[in-house]
């Protein structure tokens, strides 16, 4: 409710106590908090439009859409320039009034409180897209592991092979002193993977040392792992492909009947407008009725 009740706070000036909010609201009866003050906004104002408390507490798409989209015709409404309107300077201002309220009240008390501090999301210089991308990948790594890297955050495929063949040096009990060869290191066709650089040891059963401009070593696939990681790209590829295909066919399909439908129309307005012609003819105003029928099909 925090953002409704900004919105508002834009819209129609000091008519909301912006101090009363709970800028860091986490449970249904800290947002039915928050909205209860925006109800009690609304009848300030006159404004007729309920606020649906109980949905809008649930945090669903469907329910704050509609909410939304009534927002955003208010605010058309009344010619709002939203750029003017500093969200972050007002959050903070209130947020050092409640600090305040809460220090008076410890002091009179005696017991220690806790300040309300903001929360990352609702700071300018961490805008709410970026979280939210940095929360997706988050997931995708734990949902997906090593295999995550081989999906960029854009969503476009990135080279599967050198994700799977980075995981593999690091499973249980994979030596990255493997002897490298012609067969072993090419892990994509015609693309012989080399060694970055010399390896450095310090002394007989050592570690080799990596050079400074890449620190793991160089992947290891045998020839029977190639063949099938490049059998799962194939794959995936002729999947995507598949569905791309059905997709266009799918929007072509819906073209052609909106194109039809569109001609249709203009026959029965064009005969619409030869029986207005002649308003005298029974005929006209047979065709005229038979025009103005309305469907079975789509009768209440």
């Amino acid at each position: 409710g925090v953002a409704y009740c900004q919105i508002f706070d834009a819209v129609h000036p000091q008519k909301i106590s912006l101090v009363r909010l709970n800028f860091n609201a986490q449970f249904e009866e800290d947002h039915e908090r928050n909205l209860n003050l925006l109800k009690d906004a609304f009848k300030k104002v006159n404004l007729s439009k309920v606020v649906p408390v109980e949905k809008l507490k649930k945090g669903r798409f469907a329910d704050n859409q509609d909410f939304l989209q009534w927002c955003y015709l208010h605010v058309h409404q009344y010619q709002v320039e939203l750029k003017r309107y500093n969200a972050y300077e007002r959050r903070s201002t209130a947020l050092a009034k409640q600090a305040k309220a809460l220090e008076s009240k410890a002091w009179v008390s005696g017991r220690p409180v806790k300040l309300p501090v903001l929360k990352p999301e609702l700071h300018p210089n961490r805008p709410a897209l970026r979280i939210i991308q940095e929360k997706q990948e988050a997931a995708r790594q734990r949902l997906h592991g090593p295999f995550s890297a081989a999906t960029s955050s854009s969503g476009q495929s990135t080279n599967y092979l050198a994700a799977y063949s980075a995981w593999g040096d690091e499973r249980p009990g994979s030596d990255p002193r493997r002897q490298h060869t012609a067969e072993t290191d090419a892990y994509a066709p015609g693309q012989p993977w080399h060694m970055p650089g010399p390896l450095a040891t310090s002394g007989p059963g050592s570690r080799p040392a990596a050079p400074a401009e890449s620190l793991r070593p160089a992947p290891c696939l045998r020839k029977d792992e190639q063949e099938t990681v490049h059998k799962i790209v194939e794959m995936i590829e002729t999947m995507l492909v598949k569905k791309l295909n059905r997709q266009t066919e799918r929007s072509h399909y819906v073209k052609d009947l909106k194109q039809e439908a569109d001609e249709y129309y203009g026959l029965l307005r064009a005969i619409e407008d030869v029986a207005h012609a002649y308003p005298d003819s029974p005929h006209a105003a047979h065709v005229l009725r038979i025009l103005a029928t309305p469907d079975p099909m789509f009768e209440p």
